[in-house]
């Protein structure tokens, strides 16, 4: 539920039955995101619409550091792309990642994309493309693994790997 101060700053940034008024509404919006993660992420995107990706990316990042999914996958497609000017890949995918632990469906597949193009080896490549599958249907995928004897046959679901790089190490991969 969106608290009224927050509509009201909605109506004023896009001028519904009052005029518009784009400082007003920022105003109105900062006083509230102390309280409110969803305050967080709307400032940042009207931050994000008036071009200062600095204070968007600080909206973002204070949304994610409190769990927001949103604000993780913010934060990783910032690094990833290099927005403010500096690509980080490993923190991209460290929020990405967060944000797909928490269900967030773009996360999922840009974690995939991680995997598939990534020096991760074949297992998770595999893993990658399970990952893409089931972002893309949200159905479940379960990946054929082989071990070294290829009669003996492991069926992995790739969500219930907490991570699956560690999960590689742990089982000798």
């Amino acid at each position: 539920m969106v608290p009224g101060v927050l509509a009201l700053a909605h109506c004023l940034y896009l001028g519904v039955g009052v005029e518009a008024d784009e400082d007003r509404a920022i105003e109105l919006i900062s006083s509230y995101c102390s309280k409110n993660v969803f305050a967080l992420l709307y400032l940042g995107g009207i931050h994000e619409n008036r071009g200062d990706y600095r204070l968007a990316f600080e909206c973002y990042s204070t949304a994610a550091s409190r769990g927001s999914r949103v604000g993780q996958y913010r934060v990783g497609m910032y690094l990833k792309w290099g927005i403010l000017g500096r690509i980080d890949q490993l923190g991209s995918f460290e929020s990405l990642y967060l944000s797909a632990a928490h269900g967030h469906v773009y996360a999922t597949r840009e974690i995939a994309v991680y995997y598939l193009k990534g020096k991760f080896g074949l297992f998770n490549r595999l893993l990658g493309l399970g990952k893409l599958i089931l972002a893309a249907f949200s159905i479940p995928v379960f990946i054929v693994v082989y071990d070294v004897d290829p009669r003996v046959t492991r069926w992995i679901n790739p969500l219930e790997l907490e991570c699956p790089i560690e999960a590689c190490l742990k089982d000798g991969w």
